[in-house]
Order: C-alpha cells, then structure tokens, then sequence
C-alpha cells in the first residue's frame, strides 16, 4: 500500500480473507483504514480452514470445503471490529459475505443469522456509548 497512491488506490476490507491470509483483521483495519473504500465482512470456520491447510488447498477450494461463512457463525469477534467501524463514523458500503454452499448452509437463514449478530453488536455498542455520554454529563 505504501507504494500507491492513495488518490488512486484503495481498499477493499475484508475480514474473513484478512484472517485467511495469515492477517488479524482488526489490526489490518486500523492500519489501512483510510484507504478502505468499502468492507465485506466475512467470518472464518477454524476448524476447516485447519484441515485445508494441512492437504494445501487453494483458495477456491476453501471457498467450496465452506472455509468461509458468515459474521458469527466462525472465530473472528466482530465487536471489535464493528466499534472501530461505528467510532470512525464509516459510513462506507459494508456487505455481508458468507461464500459458502447454500445447499449445506441457507443463505437466507444465514443471512438473517449474522444480521441479527451484528445487530446486537450495534445496539450494545450504541448503548455503551449512551451510557458514556450520560456519565459524563
């Protein structure tokens, strides 16, 4: 990234190819987050990317052995990730990403499943913030 413009270059974030990379996705966010254009959050099943690791599966292949699912169905805490978000007032696109078989995993049922898990992540961090500002008032 350094040797880009960043007038010209920027970001696509994404959680789960974060983690899947080898990167923290919470720090790989800080550290680039002026160049993001737009987020795909994305979470990461551990147990099968361990496996695929093992055989050295490429990565369409984790894409169809279900590496990747939904925010809060894998190991990536999205709180963090979520209030770094909602404290920098993104205001950006941000796409919830499962790239997974919808005949094992339903994506509608999924899909209502991380809404609703990043949805209490938002109220709670709403709330501590409205509970902040009552303090201190």
């Amino acid at each position: 990234m350094e040797l880009t413009d960043p007038d010209a270059v920027h970001l696509l974030y994404d959680s789960g190819h974060a983690l899947y990379g080898g990167a923290d996705p919470l720090s790989l966010l800080r550290k680039h987050y002026d160049r993001i254009a737009y987020v795909h959050l994305k979470d990461v099943r551990p147990d099968r990317l361990a496996e695929e690791r093992v055989v050295g599966s490429d990565f369409v292949t984790c894409i169809r052995k279900g590496v990747f699912t939904v925010p809060g169905d894998g190991c990536i805490d999205f709180e963090p990730i979520i209030g770094e978000l909602v404290e920098r007032n993104y205001s950006g696109w941000a796409l919830l990403e499962g790239e997974q078989d919808p005949e094992e995993h339903p994506a509608r049922e999924y899909a209502e499943r991380a809404v609703r898990y990043l949805s209490d992540i938002i109220e709670r961090k709403e709330r501590r913030s409205d509970d902040q500002n009552t303090v201190s008032r």
